[in-house]
């Protein structure tokens, strides 16, 4: 399998799909955004040999064609489920969780770097992370907190692109 995405609309109507990444086995957890500007963003997992991990790559509008996928999750973990949002400067936001451990990380592209920063935890036990980030940059991720017993919704926000996530509350 391999992450395809749409190069975009012209007058005409849709291009034909873009190959993201090579011909790979378990590829999976695709997701498109697109900020006001028109530069796009795909994230999705795909196995690098051993592990699944998260792939992030950019789509300039000026240029229309997709730049080379960034790795985000760390080597020699299992990464699964990503989510992705942009704010208005065009700073990327990345969550998932990890697997063995359910736990929720976080990563952020710098738009004026174009860096990934290393990935905080976020919470523990964690699975299926969504997150939201507004226009100047403040943000908030969700997700499914569970153990032996008992399920809840727990929720961390951030004040801005380069404030600190508050802890885990639940919803």
């Amino acid at each position: 399998a391999a992450a395809m995405a749409p190069v975009g609309a012209s007058a005409a109507g849709w291009v034909g799909p873009a190959l993201l990444t090579g011909s790979g086995p378990e590829v999976g957890y695709e997701q498109v955004i697109v900020e006001g500007d028109g530069d796009a963003y795909a994230a999705w997992t795909a196995r690098d040999g051993t592990f699944a991990r998260v792939y992030v790559a950019r789509r300039p509008a000026a240029s229309g064609a997709w730049q080379t996928p960034d790795p985000v999750s760390p080597a020699g973990e299992e990464a699964i489920a990503p989510r992705i949002a942009v704010d208005g400067a065009g700073n990327v936001t990345a969550v998932w969780y990890r697997f063995p451990g359910y736990t929720v990380f976080a990563s952020e592209r710098s738009a004026s770097t174009s860096t990934w920063s290393s990935p905080v935890t976020l919470g523990s036990p964690g699975a299926e992370p969504v997150v939201a980030v507004n226009a100047s940059g403040a943000a908030a991720v969700a997700w499914r907190e569970f153990n032996s017993t008992d399920e809840r919704a727990m929720a961390v926000v951030r004040p801005g692109p380069a404030g600190a996530w508050s802890a885990p509350t639940p919803l």
